[in-house]
């Protein structure tokens, strides 16, 4: 879900997923996702950063002789989306067309963080 205020854009992904299992941990998963973007676009190129916040809450179910808990997680997301345009005119085999070269730099930092208490339910074993 986005809205666009001239050239900022707004953005908000969210999901609410239930793991269960019958010999695994279960439990619910809330990731919400809000971002702001502005499009610097011109006729050569155009430059896009994005600034977001990814948090993430885990409410897991007791099992097992574990007492159910919450865990959650909260990352700054920053990314650069960069390109230029280049374009002439050739011809191909007495066809005349239009060449174009697009170079593209994406640039993402999200800084490091200890997850090893997360529980991983987004895995499985591998098949043959």
């Amino acid at each position: 879900m986005g809205k666009t205020f001239g050239q900022i854009d707004t953005q908000l992904e969210s999901e609410l997923t239930r793991f269960g299992h019958s010999s695994k941990r279960t439990g619910n998963r809330l990731v919400v996702y809000p971002a702001l973007s502005y499009g610097f676009e011109r006729s050569w190129g155009f430059v896009r950063p994005k600034l977001g916040w990814h948090y993430t809450r885990y409410d897991l179910d007791s099992s097992a002789g574990q007492a159910g808990k919450q865990l959650q997680r909260s990352l700054p997301v920053f990314s650069l989306d960069s390109g230029l345009y280049f374009d002439r005119q050739t011809s191909l085999f007495g066809e005349s067309m239009q060449q174009t070269l697009e170079p593209r730099l994406y640039y993402v930092r999200i800084p490091a963080k200890d997850q090893s208490q997360l529980p991983n339910f987004d895995t499985s074993e591998n098949d043959f």
